[in-house]
């Protein structure tokens, strides 16, 4: 009986000293870079790349300040398709908003909070006026707020049916950078008149301020490409597929900040 004991009270001291060791070890190196945003690249049949100048020809010179990733749809397909959506990076689900799109149709937009600088945007477009098929889109995002989600973590789908003549049903993705005098209420307002950061007021290039060393674009800016932030895993899906412009020419550049000529000379 008495070795019985021993053996016993080894065994839970052993235990203590593996717990203790357990919890004080080092915290997992947080993984950097964003993911591609959707699950599989190949519900996708091409992208229109990011902050071509002026994006749309109104002559408001407004900035494309995201990635549109365009879902493959066929409008004769009298099925509904639906195209999984997954978190890019650890984040808190800071915000679920109904919007509507420059074309003048409902979109539904999920916004990321990685940490009080930056933000990701996760808008579904399905480019529908169809009121039945927006409800199967409100239906399709089964995150909400304030909850967090983990990196790879099913978010929602984009919903495919309906699509509006000329449209292309898209997640637009963006990534962005919050200025410490703006609230998110103003972004969303009045996102083209939101301050953009010079430089000098930008969170810290490491630590938790930040998430992966914002680069020097020589320019202000607000909303950063997100190609340019993500794994190389992403980046090989982004580079699998054709890249537009607004002209429906083929873009020389993912991340075209400030150009006209489809080719920036950040990114080839």
């Amino acid at each position: 009986m008495k070795r019985t004991a021993v053996v016993i009270v080894t065994v839970m001291l052993f235990s203590v000293i593996a717990s203790y060791a357990v919890a004080g070890s080092k915290p997992a190196k947080i993984k950097e870079g964003l993911d591609f945003p959707v699950g599989d690249v190949a519900d996708l049949e091409k992208f229109y790349c990011f902050g071509l100048r002026p994006w749309d020809n109104v002559g408001n010179d407004e900035i494309h300040g995201g990635i549109d990733l365009v879902a493959t749809y066929s409008p004769s397909s009298t099925l509904i398709g639906r195209v999984p959506i997954i978190a890019p990076a650890d984040a808190r689900v800071e915000r679920i908003i109904e919007s509507v799109s420059g074309a003048g149709v409902n979109t539904l937009v999920v916004v990321l909070e990685i940490n009080k600088y930056w933000y990701i945007v996760c808008n579904f477009e399905p480019q529908t006026t169809d009121p039945a098929i927006f409800e199967e889109q409100r239906r399709s995002v089964v995150v909400h707020e304030k909850q967090r989600v983990k990196r790879g973590e099913f978010i929602g789908e984009l919903v495919l049916g309906s699509v509006n003549p000329g449209s292309y049903p898209h997640l637009h993705f963006a990534f962005f950078y919050k200025h410490p005098d703006d609230t998110l209420d103003y972004i969303y307002e009045n996102y083209l008149q939101m301050q953009r950061s010079d430089g000098t007021d930008l969170a810290p290039t490491t630590g938790p301020g930040s998430p992966w060393k914002p680069r020097d674009l020589e320019m202000e800016t607000t909303f950063y490409c997100p190609y340019e932030y993500s794994t190389p895993q992403a980046k090989a899906a982004y580079d699998s597929l054709p890249r537009i412009d607004a002209n429906q020419a083929i873009c020389n550049c993912i991340c075209a900040y400030g150009s006209s000529e489809r080719d920036c000379g950040i990114c080839k």
